[in-house]
Parts: structure tokens; sequence; C-alpha cells
């Protein structure tokens, strides 16, 4: 069944939808619902999934200029948001709450973030215990802000990400967040920039950092990088080469980066095509897998450009959820260029992670099971246990003792797992596989028959 969208009389932008934990819509957005000026406004449906929605109106900081760009989230009883305010004068981010879901909603008023950049360079989310900000600096750096008291009082700024004047890395309209429990998980995009003059250089290198305060002693973990752009167009939508990332997770806890990278392809006015790429973490963030590129491949047709990819914040066990734009068209349809063919792609991507937790339960020993089925062709099933966190290889060996295949070769945590081994590009034979942690070692035999 398809619920017809609402229909906002009044023109509305930058619309965000999140969700209470009773299956009710929260929708922001700026527009002229209230009268007057452009502000944003929180609309919450009435019930879940029925499409009706009450309209909360978080009022205006100055009665000149309103909040746009907004961000929110919410509880079953209580919601906040996260607007901007800019102008010729000066730019402002600030936060306000409700603390009834019911129209007009009851704030407390707006509150600045002294150090935080407008134009949707912050993100929300809670956690358990927690409302968090994860915001980009008018410095170049990245912070976090929290509230243990759902949003009534916030505590001082943790820094996410410094701005590092020795190589000009900085922060710039790329940054998400969500929650594991009461920590957060942060996907941070840097590339050169001059906080200072308000410029940027996307022709140099640019990164995505993951950062978690329980995680690698608080210091960000790199997840990718990517060469500066190539093209000869200026205009490039405020894009590094690697950006724009997106931060979600499974059932079992393993995280997922998704983030726009740069093609050496340009269009006949200079635009570098994207891609949308895909890494996975199975230790909350401390080692990324190398980005698996999930656009422009055999059989998708001609060259397009994918862009504004985002990742469900939860996903099934073993499924990740993603959405982005594709164009034929290089960069937004400016200069010359021909008309846009944009349209928005769902991915469902699955076996991305070839390991999988099978239980909750931590096991007393280190085990490692017999390959099922056992000969196979071509696809099979390892089985093993770790009674603690530790690193972990798990790697495949022809007969005559040559490394094949490294299937697991990272941090994983305590558990019971199981890891689905294609072996296609395999010939018929046997081969070995053998699980090591530094305190076990242990080698089995499979056969392949094609």
């Amino acid at each position: 069944m398809v619920i017809p969208w609402h229909n906002w009389s009044n023109p509305f932008r930058f619309p965000m939808l999140s969700q209470t934990p009773d299956g009710r819509a929260l929708v922001c957005m700026h527009n002229t619902d209230a009268g007057g000026i452009q502000n944003g406004q929180l609309y919450v449906d009435v019930a879940s999934g029925i499409g009706v929605f009450d309209r909360l109106n978080p009022g205006l900081h100055s009665t000149d200029l309103g909040q746009i760009w907004e961000e929110c989230a919410g509880t079953n009883s209580k919601a906040f948001v996260v607007g901007s305010q800019n102008s010729t004068s000066f730019d402002s981010v600030q936060v306000n709450r409700t603390t009834s879901l019911s129209s007009p909603g009851t704030w407390g008023g707006w509150t600045f973030l002294p150090t935080a950049t407008n134009a949707q360079n912050y993100v929300v989310a809670i956690g358990t215990g927690k409302w968090g900000i994860a915001y980009c600096t008018d410095a170049g750096g990245a912070a976090m802000v929290e509230s243990t008291n759902e949003g009534n009082s916030w505590g001082s700024p943790v820094t996410i990400y410094n701005f590092n004047p020795a190589d000009s890395l900085g922060t710039l309209r790329s940054i998400d967040m969500i929650y594991q429990g009461a920590n957060a998980r942060v996907l941070v995009g840097l590339g050169n920039v001059d906080p200072v003059a308000g410029t940027f250089i996307p022709g140099l290198p640019s990164k995505t950092i993951f950062w978690g305060p329980d995680i690698n002693g608080g210091t960000p973990v790199t997840v990718a990088t990517a060469p500066g752009l190539n093209g000869s167009n200026p205009t490039n939508d405020v894009f590094f080469s690697c950006a724009r990332g997106t931060i979600g997770q499974d059932a079992a806890g393993n995280l997922f980066a998704a983030y726009n990278k740069a093609r050496t392809d340009t269009s006949s006015i200079g635009n570098n095509y994207f891609d949308v790429y895909l890494s996975y973490s199975l230790n909350h963030g401390l080692t990324w897998s190398a980005g698996e590129q999930m656009t422009n491949l055999t059989g998708q047709g001609i060259l397009a450009d994918y862009r504004y990819v985002s990742v469900s914040p939860n996903n099934p066990n073993g499924t990740v959820y993603l959405v982005c734009g594709r164009d034929t068209v290089a960069a937004s349809n400016v200069n010359g260029a021909p008309a846009s063919t944009q349209r928005e792609m769902f991915i469902k991507v699955t076996n991305l992670i070839g390991i999988h937790n099978i239980s909750s339960e931590v096991p007393r020993d280190y085990s490692l099971s017999q390959n099922y089925p056992n000969p196979f062709n071509p696809s099979t099933t390892f089985k093993f246990s770790l009674p603690k966190s530790g690193f972990v290889t798990l790697n495949v060996y022809d007969v005559n003792g040559q490394l094949v295949s490294t299937l697991v070769n990272g941090n994983v945590n305590a558990g019971s797992y199981s890891y689905d081994f294609n072996a296609s590009n395999l010939a018929s034979g046997i081969y070995f596989y053998t699980l090591n942690t530094g305190d076990f070692t242990q080698t089995k035999k499979m056969i392949l028959v094609k």
C-alpha cells in the first residue's frame, strides 16, 4: 500500500526525514507555512503510517532571518531540530527542542552552537541515553555536542578533528553520524580548505575518515582516500574527490560507509564523473575494508554521474540499502551543459561481507568447523568461534601451500561467525583453510569439484 505524500501548500525546501521509536514520521524543512519569511518547521505524523501531519513551529530567533537547512530527530514525546541562518553579515547554527509532539509544540527556544558552520554542515542522532549533534566547525575541523537529558542542556564540544595547517586538510559539507548504544559513530570528509578565506581546492587529494569516542583512543581512522579532481571546470557542486559520505549499520553491528568518489572521466565541459563506493567495518570502525564500487559497473549502461549517496542508518544483517542520484550530465546542469536526466536510484547490496555474526553468546573456546558443503561447487561456508576479541586471519591455500585467498584479515569481536566463500575463480582440487588468532591456529581440508 502506498500512502499519498502530504501536500504542503507552500513551497518547501531541503526536507529531512526521521522517525520516532513508535514509527511516526518526522519531517523538517524550511518554508513559509507559518507566514512571513522562510523558516524551519517540524511535521509529525499523527500515528505510524497515517500520512497526516501536525505542524510544530519552533519560531524565529530574529524577525528578519529564519532558520533553514534543518535536521531533526526525536523520541515518542520530544524532538529537536538544528538549523542555520546565513546572511551577508553573519552565519550561525542553532538548536531548539520541543517537549510535546502535538501542534504547535512546546519549544524551549533557539540556542547557538558557537563554532558550527551553516549550510547543512551538521547532523543529528539519538543513542542510548544521549542526543547528539556532530558538525563541521568554522575553523575547518569537526566537533560534537551531546545531551544526556533529552536536549534540556548540552555538554561542551568534543573534538572529532582539528584542521591541519601542514596539509590544509579540513572539513567542508561532509559529515554524518549514527549511534551504537551510547557511542557515536561519525564519518567526516576532508579536503584542502582555507577556513579564513572561505575557499577550497578540489584539485588536491581528499579523504573520508571515521571517528568514535571509544575507538582507536579517539583518534580518527582513514576509511578512503582519492587524488584530486582532474577536470578543468571549477564548477563542482562543492565536491571533493572523496566526499559526502554517510554511515549506517546492520543488525549484527557491522558498520557501513558509503561515499562519492571521483572518476578520471570528465564531461565535454570538464566536470568529473563520480561513482558510489561502499566500505565496511567488523569492529565498530577500527579498521575498514577497501571500498567496493557500486556504480558504472558492467551491464549498467552508458557512463553516468552518481552522487549524493545515502546509506540507511539501520539495515538487516548482511544487507545494505542505498539511494543516490544518477545523471548522464556530470555535476550541475550549468555552464552550457545539456539538459539533466537526473533520477534517484535505489541500490540493495547483499553478501558484501562474507563474515556474519551468527550468535549473541560469547563462546567458551576457539573452534574452526568443517566447511559445509564439502565437496562443494562453487560456494561453501566456514564457521568459527572466538572467545575473545582480537586480530584474526582466515586464509585459503592450495595443495602446494600457496596462499590463494585472504578472507578475514583484521580485528574481530568475540563471538561465533560464518563466512560464505565463493570459489568460482579457482580450479577443481584440494584446498586448505586456516584460522589464526595468535592464541589459536587450526587448518582443515576441503575439496572443490566443478
